[in-house]
């Protein structure tokens, strides 16, 4: 109890107060909507399970949909995830100390202050997941209850229908399992472990068609590759860093701050469990376990990475319980003297009951030094500065603002169109549209401007102000045509305030919508390159003049070449009316976002540049591109945009 209420008032100290991020607004849009809005998203929009939307919704009837009331479900099951894995250390070592420290080490860490939060299903996965575990225990022992059995199918049941990572998790237990079997030669507990399997199977067998379909389907995913080095650094520290961006190297290719973090714990996981195997040569069931429950569902879950690029080291969240097990038990063995483990012959020859006499494991001297080094482990992380936290997406204040200004005739624009859930959850005025209009996030489906010119223009003629609200719209609007296609008809209007990761733009219309349109392709393109993409036109899309410290705002238009050449490279220049250089940027053609070997053919791709005029700028300004190529495989050549008066 001491140790939850350590774990609980850590999580009320770092209670967010922020808004919910994208992910979480989701949850909430999906588990808030009729029974047909959930069962339609699961089985036909997005690969996931539905216990949690479920589970979700009753919680919503009961206590509303507040941010509080939201975030406190996750907690509670984050909770009740660090009781379980007390309770499973304790029943395989009946060493409290090492209960204690395995569960400070979960309930402390900064991936689970993450996920005990975030309204998503990761805490009540893993609350389900350990839970199972402390039952699977029990389930393997010569004469379980028979309720035993039908709990750990339940729970087993119930973690699948949560997330579909628990697979991996419950294949580690089929080995724990099939390696208590062996120990025991026991044909009674082979037929009881295969018919739990069966029933498990039989319950989880409805979901299959919709599993193999759904993955199938996920176009949501990075279309390109993630290294194997990367992928296990993520999924084995995010639960200590609470990143998704680990690296070894930095890009000089020296050590990264992060790597002493990883390879120091690991260290000390190596060194603790060396120690104990060589002391406690009979305890080997707890050190079975932790091996099969921190390798198997990592090494699972880096296989699908490998091949469906979507990293995020939540998705290794059933990997904590068994890091944990195994670091507890090197940090008793650690601080504690030699005392080799007594156990009754029954212990040894079925592998399951060995159990500590009177060991001076669990004295105070070597528990308390346990837990300071636990704590001491769980510290370095937090004082370094070097974890990381969920989105700092403010919506709730991006869409605060929107009401706060908003005029009759105004339109909210999300880009892109899956920003629907935010909209409804903060209270978007309306109207509002999504740009590409979209379920779920498509890395397929690109937004160009011969679709959203139609859909702009069909809002009608009594839209005079459109409200732009971003988050993650490079994915899906890599060219920004939803801003570069207003300010040919607008202007846009300063933003006094800013959202975190969440953009927010406001432009006033001088035109109708209906004015915009798509462009042509020219009849002469301005430059086209042997084995590059082609410039097809460039405008400045300021007036004659403009002041000194605003901005120089061009519009590009470019076509894919065959070959397609993806080092090809723009130099966005400035010159002064001395021939003196006031500014230089240098990118790909249409920004890093949107690479030439991803342009479809045939369609006019938006480059758009943008230059703050320096304060002591005067007379004319002229802006150029220079093309040239990364690798020096074109010739640079230079085309001039246009030129502006500064005053």
């Amino acid at each position: 109890m001491a140790t939850l209420l350590i774990v609980a008032a850590w999580l009320a100290l770092r209670w967010p107060h922020g808004s919910l991020w994208y992910d979480e607004a989701l949850s909430t849009w999906v588990a808030s909507g009729p029974w047909e809005r959930l069962i339609h998203w699961c089985t036909q929009v997005d690969i996931q399970v539905p216990l949690h939307y479920v589970v979700l919704r009753g919680w919503m009837v009961l206590l509303g949909n507040s941010e509080f009331a939201l975030h406190l479900l996750s907690a509670l099951c984050g909770l009740l995830a660090v009781a379980g894995l007390f309770t499973l250390v304790h029943r395989l070592t009946r060493i409290t100390s090492a209960a204690v420290v395995a569960a400070l080490l979960l309930g402390l860490s900064p991936g689970f202050a993450w996920i005990a939060f975030e309204v998503r299903a990761y805490a009540l996965a893993l609350a389900l997941y350990a839970w199972a575990s402390v039952f699977l225990v029990e389930c393997l022992k010569p004469a379980p209850p028979r309720w035993v059995l039908f709990a750990y199918c339940g729970l087993a049941l119930a973690t699948l229908y949560t997330h579909y990572t628990s697979i991996g998790a419950l294949a580690a237990h089929g080995l724990i399992a099939a390696w208590v079997i062996a120990i025991q030669r026991s044909r009674t507990l082979l037929r009881r472990m295969v018919g739990m399997g069966l029933v498990i199977g039989a319950g989880f067998a409805p979901w299959l068609p919709v599993l193999l379909s759904r993955s199938a389907a996920d176009r949501s995913y990075y279309a390109g590759a993630l290294l194997p080095d990367q992928t296990l650094g993520v999924l084995l520290s995010f639960k200590w860093l609470a990143r998704d961006d680990f690296k070894w190297l930095t890009p000089d290719h020296t050590l990264s701050p992060l790597a002493p973090l990883v390879a120091g714990g690991l260290l000390v996981l190596v060194a603790g469990l060396v120690v104990w195997v060589v002391r406690q040569r009979r305890a080997a069931q707890p050190v079975i376990y932790g091996l099969c429950m921190a390798v198997l569902p990592v090494a699972m879950v880096a296989v699908v990475v490998l091949f469906k690029p979507k990293l995020a080291g939540r998705y290794a969240w059933p990997t904590w319980i068994g890091l944990d097990l195994l670091l507890a038990l090197g940090l008793v063995a650690l601080t504690s003297p030699p005392n080799p483990l007594s156990a009754s012959k029954e212990g040894e020859k079925n592998g399951s009951e060995a159990r500590p006499a009177n060991s001076t494991l669990s004295s105070w001297g070597g528990a308390v030094k346990s837990l300071v080094l636990a704590l001491i482990l769980l510290a370095v992380p937090w004082l370094t500065g070097q974890t990381g936290h969920p989105p700092e997406s403010d919506f709730r204040g991006a869409f605060a603002y929107i009401r706060e200004h908003w005029r009759t005739g105004d339109l909210v624009l999300l880009r892109d169109g899956t920003l629907f859930p935010v909209a409804d959850y903060y209270r978007s005025p309306t109207p509002y549209i999504g740009l590409p209009a979209s379920d779920l996030t498509d890395a397929t489906h690109i937004l160009h401007a011969a679709e959203a010119v139609p859909v702009l223009a069909a809002q009608g003629d009594t839209i005079r102000g459109v409200w732009i609200v971003s988050w993650q719209g490079n994915v899906m609007d890599p060219e920004n045509v939803s801003a570069g296609l207003l300010e040919t008809i607008g202007k846009p209007q300063p933003v006094r305030a800013s959202f975190g990761d969440v953009s927010l733009e406001h432009f006033a219309l001088d035109r109708p919508l209906s004015a915009l349109s798509v462009p042509p392709f020219s009849q002469k393109p301005l430059l086209s390159l042997p084995g590059g993409p082609t410039l097809d036109s460039a405008r400045l899309l300021n007036g004659d003049t403009i002041s000194p410290g605003e901005s120089l705002i061009a519009h590009t238009w470019w076509w894919r070449g065959d070959p397609v050449q993806i080092d090809t490279r723009v130099s966005i220049r400035l010159y002064g009316a001395d021939g003196r250089t006031l500014g230089q940027i240098d990118q790909p053609p249409v920004g890093w976002f949107f690479f030439p070997d991803h342009w479809p053919e045939r369609t006019l791709i938006l480059g758009r540049y943008e230059m703050r005029l320096p304060p002591d700028a005067v007379g004319p300004v002229t802006m150029k591109l220079v093309v040239y190529s990364a690798d020096n495989s074109l010739t640079p050549s230079e085309v001039t945009i246009g030129t502006v008066q500064a005053r």
